[in-house]
Parts: structure tokens; sequence; C-alpha cells
């Protein structure tokens, strides 16, 4: 069952900022497990910043599925240069397609609902042998969620916490015995780190402006990556399907 509707998704996205849509903050480390690809598949695509990002780096066919309107992602992605991709907009949990994908990804998108775990095993049924899974969640917990309780409390009841930790996202993936976890952990040292184009921190420039200024330090400094489960605003997981099928 989805946690937030429709309509909740069409009001979100119409409040964001899409200034630096090129960037992709889990493009560097994705880099270092993808290989040989060509076909991607995005469940829960808007407003598209992978999609630009892995069309535009690496040359992939993308493809997005998301229930809310496509009309930004649509419109990001042509103003990008970007023609050779495909959209769905439909209820990922109806989806059908004959098409198994290289990589299979999804970014906050598994943890709006009752049962995680379900949602993961479906988007692992559309990676081809040997391609890639690839699950992120945000880590709304610890001191992260004291900032959620303060700034925004109505997103605490759209998002299913019990999937935001290592052991329950990695169980989620081993249960499918063609799967091999590459990698599961927490990203990015803290919440300076998280997306400022949320609408907890654009609209609010002293927040932003607060943000950049310490991402940039901790970028000097180099430690923008300690993953660690008390302050990392990020938990991805890399998995691989197996080149031979049972």
């Amino acid at each position: 069952m989805h946690l937030p509707d429709r309509s909740f998704w069409d009001n979100y996205w119409s409040k964001e900022i899409h200034g630096e849509l090129s960037e992709f903050i889990f493009g560097p480390l994705l880099a270092k497990y993808l290989y040989n690809v060509e076909t991607y598949l995005e469940i829960g695509c808007s407003p598209g910043t992978s999609l630009i990002h892995f069309a535009n780096h690496y040359g992939y066919q993308v493809n997005g599925i998301d229930y809310s309107s496509l009309d930004l992602t649509r419109s990001m992605l042509q103003s990008h240069g970007i023609s050779n991709y495909k959209l769905f907009e439909e209820d990922f949990l109806y989806f059908q397609s004959d098409e198994t994908f290289d990589v299979v990804a999804s970014y906050g998108f598994v943890e709006h609902f009752d049962h995680p775990e379900n949602i993961i095993h479906r988007q692992a049924s559309f990676v081809k042998p040997g391609g890639y899974l690839i699950v992120e969640v945000p880590n709304i917990r610890y001191f992260n969620y004291l900032l959620y309780r303060i700034f925004q409390p109505e997103l605490l009841k759209v998002h299913n916490r019990t999937i935001m930790n290592i052991n329950t996202l990695q169980r989620s993936v081993l249960d499918l015995e063609d799967f091999t976890i590459l990698y599961c952990n927490f990203y990015k040292t803290s919440f300076i780190s998280f997306n400022i184009h949320n609408a907890m921190i654009a609209a609010h420039p002293l927040r932003r402006l607060f943000m950049q200024i310490a991402r940039r330090t901790l970028d000097i400094i180099h430690m923008n990556d300690i993953p660690n489960r008390f302050f990392s605003p990020y938990l991805i997981l890399v998995a691989r399907k197996n080149s031979i099928q049972s």
C-alpha cells in the first residue's frame, strides 16, 4: 500500500527548485560498480536527475516510471538534449514489461510503502541476468529524525523507517537467492549533504546558504563521505544479479 497518494507527489514536485539537476549525488559511488550497461530503469523517476546523469555521462538508454505527473521529468530530459528515453506514467505496483534492464534503480522510493521489502523484490524482477539492482533510502533516524520532527514533521508519516537500517535492507535482497550484494552502507557524512532542492531547505535562503558553505567546507577538508548511522543522510545498496540463472 502507498503511504502518500498521487496528489501528494504532484504537489511535492511542484514546490522543488531544479537549478542543479545535472548533479547526481550518487554518481561517483555508482561509477565504481556499474559495468557493461546499456539500459537503465528508474522507479519513481521524478524529477529526472539520475536519468539525465546516466544518459549524458554514459550514453545509457534511460527509462523512468512514476505515478505522479511526468511533465517536469520530460521537460528536464528534453532541455538537457536527451531523446533516447521512455517514460511510463503509472503505478509501479501494476507496471508490466516484457523487457528487463541492465540497471533498475530507485532513490527514496521503497520507504513510501507499508511493505518495502515487497517493493524491492518487485523492482528486482526487472533486472537482467548480470544486471544491477540499486536501492537508496533516506536515513531518517537519530539526528536526522530530530531535523524532520522540527522542520517537516508532516513528512514523517509518509516514510516507513523500518527499511532505513543496513541489516534490514540487506536482508530484503539476500532473500533473493540470485543476487549478490556489492555494496551496502550509509553515504555522505551528515545531513549537510542532503538534497538542497528539498522544500525543507530550498524555501529558506539562509538554510540553503548554510548548507552550501558547510558542504564546500567538508569537501575541502576531505571529510564529506564518512558513512555513519547517526548523521549520514542516505543509505544505499548495490547488488548484482547472477549471469546464469538456475
